[in-house]
């Protein structure tokens, strides 16, 4: 029998102690299920979607099974076993054996496998499906899972948790309103929820509880500040306070958190993308926002439409704004505060100097002279600061912006 920890956590569901509840969001998750048998929520790293899924089973009366996808997932084989394990622990009826034969016609058996399994849960049950994306790229995963939750009965309810957007096989799951989503947008917090999360961290914390001592509004001040600074994403609140409990710091201000949430982008973001779509990160953190002509201009590729797809918007914290030929794109805050750390490692001076060349040469062209002259500052380029300077004095001058004359020569 196996019963190492890497299986038991495959197959069963993380204990709920310690979620802060989120009754916006359940809420959303009851709405959407009684439309749709499958609700599909997508979002990035951190962003709370394990313990959202477990708090969800305790405010359901239906009996679960827990399954999370690895990397072995992308063998059918492996799939289909693990699988029939965790749902053995609720039904007595085993599903049809996989065999090497079944590879030849993966969609039949798999079509057989699920019509067996699913019909032997004759109590509603609600199947949680973690880390879809572990084994996304393999087409003969989405193969198995389009047959999967295609055959999903009445009486059972599916909950995916996934880094990314349904894949295109399960299109028409979407386009007949039987898979529902949500997505980065829902699930980040509100302010009031991240005040939830200071509060039970208060309470928790006694060192935490002493910093936002004599004033009673500092634990209110500190909830602005944390959500300011996190835009919503769960893990930088939590990974923030425990920083401010170990170092006993009630100024947000003055805490660095690069030491804390740096290494949580390299690990689970920025180390684990490929050389090309690493590339286009640096390059276009280096405007405060960006479009794609610009983003085709900084990396020399003129593929960039495909790094900002919704599913690389909602892994890489990337906003959109307007559509069509009109959009443009900004990175979260702390998340490009990251990937200008890494320019100095990732491209040589000559590089990084005709990178803030080429971006301020954009931002002038907007009319954003202030933030031309500032990269072009912080790169030391100073006859080039000189020369954007004397082009626009002139017109700035008969135009009475002194203002922005000033800010342009004081950078």
């Amino acid at each position: 029998m196996l019963t190492s920890s890497p299986f038991l956590s495959k197959i069963n569901r993380p204990q709920s102690g310690g979620i802060v509840p989120r009754p916006r969001v359940l809420g959303l998750i009851r709405q959407r299920h009684e439309a749709s048998p499958i609700v599909w929520v997508s979002s990035l790293a951190g962003s709370g979607k394990t313990k959202l899924a477990a708090s969800y089973l305790d405010t359901t009366a239906q009996r679960a099974i827990w399954y999370e996808v690895d990397g072995g997932d992308t063998d059918p084989a492996n799939f289909f076993h693990y699988l029939g394990i965790a749902c053995a622990m609720h039904s007595p009826a085993a599903p049809p054996p996989f065999t090497p034969d079944h590879l030849f016609d993966l969609a039949a058996f798999a079509r057989r496998y699920f019509r067996a399994l699913f019909s032997a849960l004759a109590e509603p049950t609600l199947l949680v499906i973690e880390n879809y994306h572990a084994a996304e790229a393999e087409p003969s995963f989405n193969l198995i899972m389009r047959e999967a939750l295609s055959a999903v009965p009445r009486h059972v309810r599916v909950l995916v948790l996934s880094r990314f957007s349904p894949p295109p096989e399960l299109a028409r799951l979407q386009a007949n309103q039987e898979l529902a989503l949500l997505d980065w947008q829902h699930l980040k917090l509100t302010e009031e929820e991240t005040g939830t999360i200071v509060a039970r961290h208060a309470t928790a914390s006694a060192r935490f509880a002493a910093t936002q001592a004599p004033h009673q509004d500092a634990q209110q001040e500190l909830t602005r500040q944390l959500h300011a600074r996190s835009g919503g994403w769960v893990a930088a609140v939590v990974l923030l306070l425990d920083q401010i409990g170990q170092h006993g710091i009630g100024d947000l201000a003055r805490l660095d958190s690069r030491d804390v949430l740096f290494p949580y982008f390299a690990q689970e973001l920025f180390g684990v993308t490929s050389p090309e779509l690493r590339h286009f990160l640096l390059c276009t953190a280096i405007l405060p926002n960006f479009d794609l002509t610009e983003a085709q201009t900084l990396t020399g590729n003129a593929d960039v439409g495909r790094f900002v797809t919704p599913a690389h918007r909602q892994q890489y914290f990337i906003d959109q704004f307007g559509s069509g030929a009109g959009a443009s794109y900004q990175y979260h805050a702390l998340f490009r505060e990251f990937l200008l750390a890494q320019l100095p490692n990732a491209f040589s001076r000559d590089e990084q100097h005709r990178l803030n060349v080429a971006a301020s040469a954009m931002l002038e062209a907007r009319g954003e002279l202030a933030g031309a002259g500032e990269l072009l500052a912080q790169a030391g380029l100073w006859p080039q600061l000189t020369t954007l300077a004397l082009r626009h004095a002139p017109a700035l001058t008969q135009q009475g912006r002194y203002r922005t004359l000033s800010d342009l020569l004081a950078v």
